[in-house]
């Protein structure tokens, strides 16, 4: 007997399904063995059977260390004539201090249902170096203002392993023996981009002993612009070569050649000169300062200048100069009186456009009566870094006409009385479609067919069920093939919960710079994982520049670089106007406003 199943049965049934997909789903998480060290990648792997439609783990940030993500992977094996698939989710762990590595739990949902990794204690050494590798950072200067750029050299010395026999030893054998791929690079990494070769030059220097041994120096030179006052910090450099111990011949079918078949990792992390940042002073700078460093040339235009009242009139206002005019704003016209009362101003931010060594940024004013005859001169304020002084420049005032609205006169919108009228007369139509009907029967014998709510509703019912199973269905899909997808989904969530450890650490420690740290890291994350950018190398700069990129509303940027620059100031000066649960609370709405944005 055939028994059909409605109401509470077909959920009870659902809920048994669901209940044992999840028991049958398999989680298995596995760590390369050791010995581990600084800079040398371990090797991390979920694997998860039974249930292919899941939630990408996402792995919390691990103090000390940088988190990779290598890719996922799938696998489907037949055991006893039953067929069982398998994704594996790989990652690399690349300590960066030497000490007790701890990984944190790490959370899997499937099927709705949270699982959760034990943490794990690993121990890291550091590959001693000695007298084989030295790594340093130059700067062309000693100090400079934040907004300044820097020139720096990224120095690698390398003691050649010489072997005779084989002819190894050369320039490019030794660059063969750097660890591109694990070593942190900070911000030189962009330039591997585009290099087949390092540039090399040969170096002497004393070794612990104090005699003299012979050195490669490979380098890389980069003009950068530092994000925050205070020492340069370059802590994210650090080299790892694997260096030879023992060269053997190998052969091919054709020839034979020198090949390592011993080595053994060694890592340094870059000795930087100390490079003062200092900030831009406070004292004595005018209310419309907007960041500028450096120095500039200033003009602006308007078009057209004869005008009725209310009319657009856009300003193009130039900057020429030498500064970082990616991140340069525009002048502060609303901290102009004379043109704020004679003038309509749009209150948005304005992007600007750059071309060569100059940013434009055009506004469109509207003036408010016919007595305005000129625009008047617009400042713009930088920080001459050689004079350490606050230079003012004022564009040319420009004469404009502005002539008085015109009106539209009553009698081009209402008839004039005294005009013609036109009378119209209704006349009852007896016979033909379009008789007039007197009879109530008659009118109501004409009424259509209404569906009542409930009918709709089973109309409707079978299609809405449809699309939303198979938006469900494609919605898993995406995310169990699209990581970046998977990423960007789970970024507010990550984000919040990182933000949760900040009321942790002021009850545990009581430290408002370890606070500031915990929020100050989860926002970047949360730019980063929203963004598809890497989280463990993303600076405050790079954070705006992102936002700016994919067309955020500059008012929530300029909250974004508030708070980030609050969080960076109580993190490295000690001092802050709040404390960290408003900083967390400001950035759960950050967070909060930029979800609203389209990605």
């Amino acid at each position: 007997m055939i028994r059909r199943i409605t109401g509470n049965g077909a959920l009870a049934v659902a809920v048994v399904l669901l209940m044992a997909s999840v028991a049958s789903a398999e989680v298995e998480f596995s760590i390369s063995p050791g010995p581990y060290f600084v800079g040398a990648p371990i090797n991390l792997a979920i694997q998860i059977s039974n249930e292919p439609e899941h939630e990408p783990p996402v792995i919390p940030e691990i103090d000390g260390a940088e988190v990779r993500n290598v890719g996922t992977s799938q696998q489907t094996h037949i055991i006893n004539f039953r067929t069982i698939q398998s994704v594996t989710h790989q990652y690399q762990i690349i300590p960066r201090r030497a000490g007790k590595l701890v990984i944190p739990p790490i959370e899997i949902v499937i099927a709705g249902e949270t699982r959760q990794t034990n943490p794990k204690t690993l121990n890291v050494t550091k590959a001693e170096s000695k007298d084989l590798l030295f790594v340093e950072v130059h700067g062309n200067r000693e100090s400079i203002y934040l907004g300044e750029s820097l020139d720096l050299t990224l120095e690698i010395w390398i003691k050649p392993f010489i072997d005779r026999r084989y002819n190894f030893g050369t320039t490019i054998d030794m660059q063969n023996c750097l660890d591109f791929r694990n070593s942190s690079w900070g911000p030189f990494g962009e330039l591997l981009q585009n290099l087949r070769r390092l540039p090399v030059r040969r170096g002497r220097r004393a070794d612990a002993d104090g005699v003299e041994q012979d050195y490669y120096i490979y380098y890389l030179q980069r003009t950068v612009w530092p994000e925050k006052a205070g020492r340069l910090d370059l802590l994210d450099v650090n080299i790892i070569v694997q260096y030879p111990l023992r060269i053997d011949r190998g052969r091919t079918f054709f020839f034979s050649e020198a090949r390592v078949t011993r080595e053994r990792p060694i890592s340094t992390q870059a000795e930087v000169d100390p490079i003062t940042i200092k900030p831009v002073p406070t004292e004595g700078r005018p209310r419309w300062y907007n960041g500028a460093v450096g120095r500039y040339q200033f003009s602006v235009t308007a078009k057209p200048t004869e005008v009725h009242v209310g009319d657009p009139i856009t300003l193009t206002m130039a900057l020429r100069g030498g500064g970082r005019l990616a991140l340069l704003q525009p002048p502060r016209l609303d901290e102009v009186e004379q043109l704020g009362a004679q003038f309509k101003i749009p209150d948005e931010m304005l992007a600007g456009e750059v071309r060569g060594n100059v940013k434009t940024f055009t506004q469109t004013v509207r003036a408010r009566n016919d007595t305005v005859e000129l625009i008047p001169a617009v400042p713009f304020t930088y920080f001459d870094t050689e004079s350490e002084e606050f230079v003012t420049l004022y564009s040319d005032p420009i004469p404009i006409r502005v002539a008085a609205s015109e009106g539209l006169a009553v009698s081009t919108i209402v008839e004039s009385e005294t005009g013609p009228r036109v009378s119209t007369r209704l006349t009852r139509q007896g016979e033909g479609i379009l008789a007039n009907y007197t009879d109530m029967d008659d009118l109501l014998a004409q009424q259509g067919f209404a569906p009542g709510t409930e009918a709709v509703a089973w109309i409707a019912s079978p299609p809405a069920v449809f699309f939303l199973t198979m938006l469900v269905r494609r919605r898993r899909k995406r995310l169990k093939h699209d990581v970046a997808y998977a990423t960007r989904r789970a970024a507010k969530r990550t984000a919040l919960r990182t933000l949760q450890q900040a009321a942790i650490a002021r009850e545990r420690a009581n430290d408002p710079r370890e606070e500031a740290a915990v929020v100050l890291a989860a926002v970047t994350q949360y730019v980063a994982n929203r963004y598809g950018l890497p989280s463990s190398s993303l600076t405050r700069g790079e954070a705006l520049e992102r936002l700016r990129r994919c067309g955020v509303a500059e008012q929530k940027i300029r909250s974004v670089d508030a708070l980030l620059a609050e969080c960076e100031s109580l993190q490295y000066a000690g001092s802050s106007s709040e404390g960290g649960e408003a900083l967390a609370s400001r950035a759960r709405h950050c967070i909060g406003e930029l979800e609203r944005e389209r990605s």
